[in-house]
Parts: C-alpha cells; structure tokens; sequence
C-alpha cells in the first residue's frame, strides 16, 4: 500500500475533528461583544482549518484509487475531477445561505481541486519521466551491446 492512503485517511480524521470543534463552536452562547468576535473568529478558522484538511485528505484518497490506472488515464481524470469539483463547489457556496457553510464548502471543494490537479501533474510527468530513464536505459544496454 502507498503512504497517500494513510496520509489521507488520517489528514481527513483530523479535518473531521476539526469540523466537529467549529461546528460547535457556531452554537456557543456568549455574554458580550467581545467574547462573539473571539468565538466568530475561531469558528472561522476551525472552519477553514476542517476544509483545507477534508480537502487534502480526499484528494490523497483519490489520487490512492487513480493509482491502480496507467498514468495518462489517471491524467484525464484526475484533471477533469479537479475542474467538476471546483465548479461544484461554486455551486455549494451560491446555494448556501450561512456564511460558515458557504465558507466551508468553497474551500473544500477548491483545495480538492487544486490537489487533485497538483497530484495529477506530478503523476503524468513522473510517469513520462520514469518511462523516458526506463527507455534511455534500454537503448543504452542495447548499444553497448553491439559495440
């Protein structure tokens, strides 16, 4: 097994933890002014915080499950998933009306996509460039050969 499932699985874990702390972070009661902006802002960032890592950790889930497909495949995929989930998530934040959730959903979608499209580039061209050392390799035992 590659290490992108665990760092997935256990990056989502902590996103998931992290949503569960600003979601009830949302319903705290607070006596005055200066107290709603502290909780405001720790909502926000315990928000932000969950989607970057939700984000991350299903990006490196599915990048785990492209990696069975030949590279220029997975490529195609990876990228065209990378585009619908940012658009998705354009959709989610327009639907939305809490500001937290709408927050939520953007980020997430966006850094699953932007992931996903880090993770397919660098698999098309480590698969281009192992498969060009794979053949320059050849070619070379194939010419020693003949001399």
């Amino acid at each position: 097994m590659r290490a992108s499932l665990w760092i997935g699985l256990l990056t989502l874990l902590i996103g998931v933890g992290f949503f569960f702390l600003g979601t009830n972070l949302v319903q705290t009661q607070t006596t005055n002014s200066s107290q709603t902006v502290a909780t405001g802002f720790a909502t926000a960032l315990f928000i932000v915080f969950s989607a970057l890592f939700i984000g991350i950790g299903t990006a490196l889930i599915a990048h785990w499950i492209f990696g069975f497909f030949p590279s220029g495949p997975a490529f195609a995929i990876e990228t065209f998933l990378g585009f619908a989930l940012f658009f998705i998530g354009i959709g989610i934040t327009i639907m939305n009306r809490s500001p937290y959730s709408a927050l939520f959903g953007f980020l997430t979608f966006f850094t699953i996509s932007i992931a996903l499209f880090c993770l397919a580039v660098t698999r098309l061209f480590g698969g281009i460039s192992s498969g060009v050392h794979t053949l320059t390799k050849k070619i070379g035992k194939k010419l020693s050969r003949k001399k």
